[in-house]
């Protein structure tokens, strides 16, 4: 087929500008965060200055943190106020940060922090500019003549290349905390799904790729905007046609009929 049918170009375009909303949501999320992991690492030394953990007791603001350990929860006495932890995630998450304080100081604790922050922050800033470029390929799907172009191409290999560094930052955080402070304090993001979704996006850029290459040969797009002008005087022409056809079809059997009249005529004078 040369042109894809009306129905379906519309809901091609259609689905393109719900996902470049949707991209434009996420990144804007995306960079929202980034910004508030900015702003904690600006507050975070004032912050951290004002906490310390002598002779297994921890102080805030020179405030003592009563804290009471269980295995189903944790009772936390700060200035008067009562806190409990009972969520499982939340209790296991605090037992590490207790354990590291009663292990190691608070300068390794503080760099630790800032890896992390750092890692989160560059990881956000990838996102964003995956997202910023998916952005891009949906708008070109929905405003082009058609989607296999080569900028579309560039983009999908853009956002390989976003993708899979957003997947090492988490790894080589976790290698930067192991060596300073010899614990694997970081979770590494790393699963066949974010894999499977780099590999799909690069597959997807060689059939973007292919797809210019056949359009090229062929000089013909996949899609194009037909006005409506063009279109009335389409089927106006072919109107035209049928009508030629029918009325030929007509007049063949009646010089048929005449022929046989003149022979019928022919045969009784001779007679």
């Amino acid at each position: 087929m040369n042109s894809l049918d009306e129905k379906k170009r519309k809901a091609l375009k259609c689905t393109s500008k719900i996902l470049y909303i949707i991209s434009i949501i996420i990144k804007v999320c995306a960079i929202v965060g980034a910004i508030c992991i900015f702003l904690c690492l600006i507050v975070l030394p004032s912050i951290m200055k004002n906490i310390e953990f002598k002779n297994n007791e921890l102080y805030v603001y020179d405030s003592k943190v009563e804290i009471v350990r269980s295995s189903d929860n944790i009772d936390i006495q700060f200035r008067g106020e009562e806190y409990r932890i009972d969520r499982e995630s939340d209790v296991k998450d605090f037992n590490f940060v207790l354990d590291l304080l009663e292990k190691q100081n608070l300068s390794k604790i503080k760099i630790d922090l800032n890896i992390l922050l750092l890692g989160a922050l560059a990881e956000l800033v990838f996102v964003a500019l995956t997202f910023e470029y998916l952005k891009r390929l949906f708008d070109n799907v929905n405003k082009k003549d058609t989607p296999f172009i080569m900028e579309n191409v560039d983009i999908l290999r853009m956002d390989v290349i976003f993708m899979t560094v957003s997947l090492i930052i988490p790894i080589v955080v976790n290698i930067l905390i192991a060596i300073i402070s010899k614990t694997q304090s970081y979770s590494i993001a790393f699963s066949s799904i974010n894999i499977t979704t780099i590999l799909s996006v690069l597959a997807l850029s060689y059939i973007f790729e292919y797809g210019v290459i056949l359009q090229s040969k062929s000089n013909k797009k996949i899609y194009v905007e037909v006005p409506d002008e063009v279109v009335v005087e389409e089927k106006k022409k072919e109107a035209k046609v049928v009508k030629k056809t029918t009325k030929k079809k007509e007049t063949k059997p009646a010089t048929k009929k005449k022929e046989t009249k003149k022979e019928v005529k022919k045969t009784s004078k001779e007679k």
